[in-house]
């Protein structure tokens, strides 16, 4: 192996021949041998037809690229032009921008006519898949690059864990090439390298709240610091740097031997204000902001756990933050409309972690003002994870959850109901809406009504449900006997440990995997899930 030795380092930098996944005396006709090879493959991969192809790549590097700059823009962009960039690249990008609302006119493969987007992602993720495991793909930069994309896509259950595997494998192929070491030369040389790996930095640190797994990227084996390559990137992308940084602080709280106690007031994390102005991105784009939000509240709510801080008092700072955190997510859903936000698995997660917080507050809240709060909550955030269910299978998944969440909420009060004496009225208010009015219908608050008019899911974008659940009936006494009641059992374990990133993500349930599928309360058991 050939390269360049570098003083007080250990090991060498590799040249350019050696990206390659080929060693040895035989690289260079290997590498003959095998571009033979790919003129001939590029002829068989399935791609879209060019004009959808070069609406897909401009809808990626809009929407997508400035937040996660995976690729070399330029580069690409020259390649692809030419007809000279990977094959397997291009359907990747693909992949990752038919997510996007704009994508929908141009979910067309070869000669075929429109496809759902369902069948588009999947025929190109099946591609991929073959693609990598024959090893088509032979420069190792391009390979990261396909990886880390694919780690954005789950189209079922066994994906979950293709998803971290993908990530793990680009992480793998990126210490190879030392992309984590700080190399010799230019550092605008140097850029597209550098963007690449903190993209896999970033990506590792969301992967790990998502699917609750651990880090594969440490920053003590790191030769690079983030506070000095933060200001070589656009704005976008710095807020996602810093919000995954502060993310990787709250993991702190959650490992499994803590190194001491723990302060209930902690982890603190900045303003999410404060990241945007040290950042400087009061410019970004509508959408793009607002994702970034998104982002930080979900965050904020993973900071804000305080029943995992065993024999120890509760923390009302951290109930406070989460209380808010929650009324922020439920606030911005309201105002924007979901499916214009970025096409990321981060805000699928972002909602499915609000939606469990804000059945926890239905269970914790006694007071009425509070209790309607979190019903409101719950409505709204069902409602944008319906509108998400055609895009992301995650918000499939806690869709199917939040249904089950509202049906055994109306069983309990239907049987709670039937057990009340003649003479004792049942807690209902006359001015109380039922479930199907908050599902279907405007929120009461004049606050909500006007929001929800401008730009917002809620107006009739993704299936009506059809619960008749009657939330004015629940009452805190709904709740009251957790342990005598298996179903609401079976909802917390699931619920509390989709907040736990500690567990491993992998619903493999039939109720989850196969929609078809009625659920079964005698098939229910917690261990099928995950």
């Amino acid at each position: 192996m050939r390269g360049r030795t570098h003083q007080r380092d250990v090991g060498i930098w590799l040249d350019k021949e050696d990206e390659l996944l080929v060693s040895g005396a035989d690289s260079h006709a290997e590498t003959t041998h095998h571009s033979g090879q790919q003129g001939s493959q590029r002829r068989a991969v399935l791609l879209p037809p060019r004009q959808s192809q070069e609406a897909l790549v401009d809808i990626y590097l809009r929407r997508i690229h400035p937040t996660l700059p995976l690729i070399d823009e330029q580069e690409f962009q020259r390649q692809f032009k030419e007809g000279s960039a990977s094959p397997y690249l291009v359907q990747a990008i693909c992949l990752a921008a038919s997510k996007d609302h704009e994508a929908e006119p141009f979910l067309r493969l070869a000669n075929s006519g429109k496809l759902a987007l369902s069948e588009f992602s999947n025929l190109l993720y099946d591609e991929l898949n073959q693609a990598n495991s024959l090893k088509l793909e032979r420069r190792r930069v391009t390979l990261i690059q396909i990886l880390a994309l694919l780690s954005l896509h789950v189209p079922g259950p066994r994906s979950f864990e293709d998803a971290s595997l993908y990530l793990t494998q680009a992480i793998h192929h990126a210490h190879t090439m030392g992309l984590h070491l700080t190399s010799p030369g230019p550092v605008q040389d140097k850029k597209p390298a550098i963007a690449l790996f903190w993209c896999l930095w970033a990506l590792d640190r969301y992967n790990a709240a998502i699917q609750g797994r651990p880090l594969v990227i440490h920053d003590r084996d790191l030769g690079q610091q983030l506070a000095d390559i933060l200001p070589l990137f656009e704005a976008p992308f710095r807020v996602l740097l810093s919000l995954a940084s502060a993310l990787a602080d709250v993991f702190v709280v959650y490992r499994p031997a803590l190194e001491g106690p723990i302060d209930s007031n902690k982890p603190e994390i900045p303003r999410f204000e404060d990241v945007v102005d040290k950042c400087e991105a009061w410019d970004v784009p509508l959408d793009t902001i607002l994702s970034l939000e998104l982002v930080y509240h979900a965050i904020a709510l993973l900071a804000s756990r305080p029943w995992v801080l065993k024999d120890q008092p509760k923390s009302d700072t951290l109930y406070l933050r989460q209380d808010l955190s929650v009324y922020r997510i439920v606030s911005l859903i309201q105002i924007h409309e979901v499916s214009q936000l970025l096409p990321l698995p981060i805000i699928p997660y972002a909602i499915s972690l609000s939606f469990s917080v804000a059945y926890k507050q239905i269970q914790r809240c006694q007071l009425l003002s509070t209790q309607d709060t979190a019903k409101h909550h719950v409505r709204a955030l069902y409602k944008s994870l319906e509108a998400l269910s055609p895009t992301w299978w995650s918000a499939q998944v806690m869709t199917r959850l939040g249904r089950r969440v509202l049906h055994e909420i109306q069983r309990t009060t239907d049987r709670t109901n039937d057990q009340i004496l003649p003479e004792q009225p049942r807690r209902r208010r006359p001015s109380d809406p039922t479930i199907a009015e908050y599902i279907s219908t405007p929120a009461l608050s004049s606050d909500l009504t006007a929001s929800e008019n401008v730009d917002s899911p809620l107006n009739g974008t993704g299936p009506r449900s059809q619960l008749p659940v009657d939330f004015a009936d629940i009452g805190h006494d709904t709740f009251g006997y957790p342990s005598g009641n298996a179903a609401f059992d079976d909802i917390d374990d699931l619920l509390g440990n989709f907040l736990n990133i500690n567990v491993p993500t992998c619903p493999t349930h039939p109720s989850f995997t196969d929609f078809d599928v009625a659920w079964d309360d005698q098939m229910s058991n917690y261990a099928s899930f995950y």
